[in-house]
Parts: C-alpha cells; structure tokens; sequence
C-alpha cells in the first residue's frame, strides 16, 4: 500500500490505522502442472462435444495466461503468425503473446470453423471442466 501511494495511486487511507490488520494465511498453491494439462488435453470427449469444447478453451486459457473476461471474446483473427494480440479488458493495455504448440494444435482442430469455441459464463465452464 505505501508503494502504490508513493507511486501516485489512489489508496484507502484506513490501511494506516493502528485498527487495521493485514491477515496471513498459509496456503497451498493448486496449479495444473505440464504433464495434468497434457492429460486432460488427451481426453477422447468426442461423444460430448459441449466437454470438448470448454476443455480446449480451458487449455488456451491455461497456455496464453489469458483472464476469462479476455478468453471469452477471443476471435481467430487474434491469432497473427506466432503471436496471439489481444486488448486486455480490464487494463485496456495490448499485449501480444506467443502461441504454444498445443495451442496451435487446438487452433487447427477449428479452422474449419473459422472460429474457436464460444465461451460460456465462468460458472458454467467451471461445472463443466469439474465434470471432464
């Protein structure tokens, strides 16, 4: 907090106060490491589309390090070459990103498409990738 005031920022002064307390919590990171992510990609959803397609939009998100607000209106015409370009939603900041292979590999899987999976709401995917 005294950084970001120092810096200019806007912050709530009440983090002063002999009241305040900054709670700590030790707790453990849940992550999906390389090989989890591979294991999921490898799924054969194929007899639930639904599944399959929230599961490789997961996965995009996964590689790219995208928010769901960014992931959710990802179009193709962001993919350019090697790099994915997208303004982020909630800084309004562009940033380009380069494509992992297994994103590639997912991107080739829509191509006919011309489009990649429609995200749902953020709930929805979530119950959805709890039930991959």
């Amino acid at each position: 907090m005294h950084d970001a005031e120092e810096r200019g920022l806007k912050v709530n002064p009440a983090y002063k106060s002999k009241k305040f307390i900054a709670v700590r919590m030790n707790t453990e990171a849940i992550y999906l490491n390389e090989d989890e992510l591979n294991e999921l990609l490898m799924l054969d959803l194929s007899e639930n589309k639904r599944l399959e397609k929230v599961r490789d939009l997961f996965i995009i998100g996964c590689w790219t390090g995208l928010r769901f607000s960014d992931l959710s209106v990802l179009q193709m015409n962001n993919f350019k070459g090697d790099f994915l370009e997208v303004e982020m939603e909630k800084t309004g900041d562009k940033v380009s990103i380069p494509i992992h292979h297994t994103v590639k590999g997912i991107m080739q899987r829509y191509e006919t498409e011309n489009h990649l999976p429609r995200a749902l709401s953020n709930q929805k995917m979530n119950l959805y990738l709890y039930q991959c």
